[in-house]
């Protein structure tokens, strides 16, 4: 699991970062590589340790992509949800914070936001 924490963690920076510096090639590579990753641990049901020791994690990049694992799984939910609000109104995290936002007003349109 350390190898695909490490490969997750390096790409939700690069994803972060890049997204920042408008590099959306680069950006969207990264994406990819997460999106990859996450449904392979979602379809076999090894997302729990990542989520658990990455959900807090101070890099942005990490939280938000973290987050979306929680939110799909439904795993650590509530606290997904509270990692994305904050971090929906911290708009010293860059652009990153809007993702963030659109994530909480998908989970409001789904119900798990009153």
């Amino acid at each position: 699991m350390n190898n695909v924490m490490e490969k997750f963690i390096e790409n939700a920076k690069i994803y972060n970062e890049n997204l920042n510096l408008g590099n959306s090639k680069v950006a969207n590579k990264a994406a990819k590589v997460i999106s990859e990753m996450s449904e392979k641990m979602i379809e076999q049901k090894t997302y729990f340790t990542l989520v658990d020791e990455l959900l807090n994690n101070e890099d942005p990049g990490v939280q938000y992509c973290t987050s979306s694992i929680a939110l799909i799984t439904g795993y650590k939910r509530k606290e997904a949800i509270k990692v994305i609000l904050k971090m929906s109104k911290n708009k010293k995290i860059g652009l990153i914070s809007m993702s963030a936002y659109m994530a909480v007003e998908e989970c409001r349109e789904r119900g798990w936001i009153k």
